[in-house]
């Protein structure tokens, strides 16, 4: 009998070794150099970069890491590491819009029309993982829908939903309100926010606005 094997090899070649595993849907990338894979949701990775995530609907588990250790003095590999590594900042590219599912000290998001761009500091080549979750900007589903009103102290989102969730725009959650309303109300300073709301339907609404 011949089996099928558990993984698809996405990609081996100078730029990055890359595989899939077929049954948990765990894709794993090891970046040697700048990669740019030429199909899937991963647009772009750094180069010494390690990446492992998973899709599940629309949300994304992600873990990323620098393995190298960047160390200011050479110390022996038979003996314990306290040194403090330097830190680094690694980047890669998503298609389509995601945002961070909670605050992450250490990664950062940013999204523009079309693709999501994650930085990530670190250290010690440890691994930093957190989730992201789609966000839905059909202009369609949008229209019509809700209303963004400013007032002296924040802003008012006019329209049903079920939850509005307020960022700053490196990604870290400034308030949220979790209940079903035609209305909420939110006290902000001025500057420029990032706004989730989770309409009845489910829909997700992304916007970005200054106060």
């Amino acid at each position: 009998a011949t089996y099928a094997p558990g993984y698809r090899v996405l990609q081996a070649d100078a730029s990055a070794h890359a595989v899939l595993d077929s049954v948990s849907g765990v894709q794993a990338w090891v970046c040697f150099n700048e990669t740019t894979p030429s199909e899937g949701l991963l647009q772009r990775v750094d180069a010494e970069t390690i990446v492992m995530f998973q899709q599940t609907e629309n949300r994304l588990t992600i873990s990323v890491c620098d393995p190298s250790l960047y160390l200011q003095e050479k110390t022996k590999n038979s003996e314990p590491t306290y040194l403090p590594g330097q830190k680094v900042q690694k980047k890669l590219e998503l298609k389509g819009q995601w945002t961070l599912l909670a605050p992450q000290e250490k990664v950062r998001v940013e999204s523009d029309a079309s693709h999501t761009t994650v930085t990530v500091d670190s250290e010690l080549g440890t691994p930093i993982e957190f989730e992201l979750q789609q966000v839905s900007t059909s202009l369609e589903a949008a229209k019509g829908r809700l209303q963004l009103q400013r007032h002296s102290r924040g802003l008012t989102v006019l329209g049903a939903t079920t939850d509005v969730s307020v960022y700053h725009i490196n990604g870290q959650l400034v308030d949220q309100q979790s209940f079903f309303s035609e209305y909420k109300n939110f006290y902000l300073q001025p500057q420029a926010y990032i706004l989730v709301a989770t309409l009845p339907d489910a829909v997700k609404l992304k916007y970005k606005y200054l106060i």
